[in-house]
């Protein structure tokens, strides 16, 4: 089997039924619908050549391949995971962005110079233009992303 083939998100599924052992279960975990956990786990029995889990009367039980597979699945879920999660964090020290400041002229005197002076010091690669606007279009200009604060 090559992982290129194979959709990754199914591991996801595979998880779900084999934590729940019910395919109604799994859906609900996952916010999907039972049908589109049937048939990912139709495409995950393809992948394996094997039945992964067995329908009883009480639960999907989960067949030996299930069983030998589920630690190096979760294993990786909790790296791609803990990847993405990494990949969020801000680093201010090497962030490049610029930012729209909306503000007036008074606190654009008193708090602006001090602020680009630090972030000179924390993030020097990050900028900030402050711009003028009207009270009652601020909202707007903030969904619109016009503006960033």
């Amino acid at each position: 089997m090559r992982l290129n083939k194979v959709d990754l998100n199914l591991f996801i599924v595979f998880d779900a039924i084999y934590t729940e052992r019910n395919l109604t279960r799994a859906a609900q975990v996952l916010c999907i619908t039972q049908p589109a956990v049937s048939n990912a786990l139709a495409r995950l029995r393809k992948t394996f050549n094997n039945p992964l889990f067995v329908r009883t009367p009480q639960a999907m039980v989960p067949t030996p391949v299930a069983d030998n597979i589920i630690v190096h699945v979760r294993e990786a879920l909790q790296l791609l995971n803990t990847s993405v999660q990494e990949g969020d964090q801000f680093q201010p020290s090497t962030a490049q962005k610029a930012f729209r400041v909306s503000m007036n002229d008074l606190p654009e005197a008193l708090i602006l110079p001090s602020l680009q002076q630090q972030l000179q010091q924390i993030a020097p690669n990050i900028q900030l233009a402050s711009y003028y606007s009207n009270r009652q279009e601020v909202p707007k200009e903030l969904t619109a992303g016009t503006l960033d604060l």
